[in-house]
């Protein structure tokens, strides 16, 4: 493994679970306005990709974090999310929230809403699906567009991946995410292509309840939490 060191673009991607194009409204829901302070719903927004998306966090009553989106213009064009429980869709999908439930309510007869992927012309929401990497485009209509996917899924709840690449060198983004389970798995993949792990390692064992662990990066090694240990992986000397 070379020096690592971690990537914003790539992890901006990689957790931009629900998609939108859309006009702006003054309201904290997609489509509306990203507050610029902290307030009693979340923390004041951090820049991504050298200024051109903002990113701010909160978590909800029922103790999953939310991830906010935005433009530098302070638009909100995605939402994450990760957690016990689903979010409150109506409240962060406002004015599309209707579109979303129509396309939920199209889904086969047992579909899981827990573990889906509703498409509509004019949003995109997916919870407990494969990674997804998505270019940025910050123009007059903002959006984000898929180029590639995972093959496999890190089971319910999902997992925060993180990046690391060789500097600025192209060819070298590697996502690294936890696939939840027991014991647990540290899978890595291409940040360019994703598709199937290019690693794949046994990471210990979480016995304390339902974890929502991110593995963690630093001087060419990556960490893995587990229950009274960590898993550390790296070349040997």
């Amino acid at each position: 493994m070379r020096n690592p060191r971690f990537s914003p673009t790539f992890t901006a991607l990689a957790m931009a679970f629900i998609v939108l194009c859309a006009s702006a409204d003054a309201q904290a829901q997609l489509g509306g306005a990203m507050p610029l302070a902290a307030n009693s719903t979340g923390a004041a927004p951090k820049t991504l990709l050298n200024g051109a998306l903002r990113l701010r966090t909160s978590t909800d009553a029922g103790n999953t974090t939310i991830n906010e989106y935005a433009t530098n213009t302070g638009q909100i064009i995605a939402y994450a999310w990760e957690g016990p429980t689903m979010p409150n869709l109506r409240a962060l999908l406002g004015k599309y929230a209707d579109s979303y439930l129509n396309g939920a309510a199209a889904l086969p007869p047992d579909g899981n809403l827990h573990a889906s992927r509703v498409v509509r012309a004019d949003v995109v929401v997916e919870s407990g699906g494969p990674m997804r990497g998505y270019t940025v485009a910050t123009g007059a209509t903002p959006s984000l567009t898929q180029f590639a996917t995972g093959t496999t899924t890190s089971g319910q709840g999902g997992s925060t991946p993180i990046v690391s690449s060789n500097g600025s060198a192209a060819g070298t983004g590697v996502v690294w995410t936890i696939r939840r389970g027991n014991p647990m798995t540290l899978e890595a993949y291409d940040a360019e292509h994703l598709g199937a792990p290019i690693f794949s390692a046994s990471a210990g064992a979480w016995t304390a309840g339902r974890p929502f662990q991110t593995p963690m990066q630093a001087n060419g090694r990556v960490y893995v939490p587990g229950s009274g240990t960590v898993t550390v992986f790296g070349l040997t000397p």
